[in-house]
């Protein structure tokens, strides 16, 4: 990594501030959490959920590259798609806490062979109250889909918004 020089930045986890020095190097992800940061300011860092622990705060972390916290779509409630048509159908997505504010829902292909229905994929903005997933059912008979029902997995999705950020190096 080619250091380019240090900058002091105010950072926000969660809903504390906190101030930092920070090198700034030639990397592509918004930045690093260094050790002595967290040994500093984090009380646990929990793998499985994919947070830090800072006091009484959970803080989702935001992974980059392939080790992205991936989690079940299901069915929030018991709704019956008529024929050849298509329904919002409201989901609920366990552990959404720990993940970032938008995700891409992907259907399971095992649901659309074995219902006849095909959750479409979109983008969520899974930490709302209600998150709904667009599903079809493409039989000719109405298809009843069940409380709790798996309908795909849901991912982080990160907007690459292709901004320049200005900081002063020194």
């Amino acid at each position: 990594m080619n250091i380019l020089g240090k900058v002091d930045l105010v950072v926000q986890l969660g809903k504390e501030c906190y101030d930092v020095t920070s090198v700034v190097g030639d990397i592509d992800s918004d930045g690093i959490l260094g050790q002595d940061f967290l040994r500093q300011n984090v009380d646990h860092i929990n793998y499985r959920k994919s947070c830090l622990v800072i006091g009484s705060a959970i803080v989702p972390l935001q992974t980059v590259g392939g080790s992205s916290q991936i989690c079940r779509v299901e069915v929030r409630e018991t709704v019956m798609i008529p024929a050849h048509s298509k329904m919002w159908v409201p989901v609920i997505i366990p552990f959404a806490e720990y993940m970032a504010p938008l995700g891409f829902v992907e259907p399971d292909p095992d649901v659309m062979a074995e219902k006849e229905v095909f959750p479409m994929s979109d983008i969520v903005e899974i930490h709302s109250e209600n998150v709904p997933v667009n599903v079809v059912n493409y039989s000719s008979e109405p298809i009843t889909i069940f409380k709790q029902m798996h309908l795909g997995t849901c991912k982080p999705f990160f907007e690459n918004t292709q901004q320049h950020r200005v900081a002063r190096v020194t």
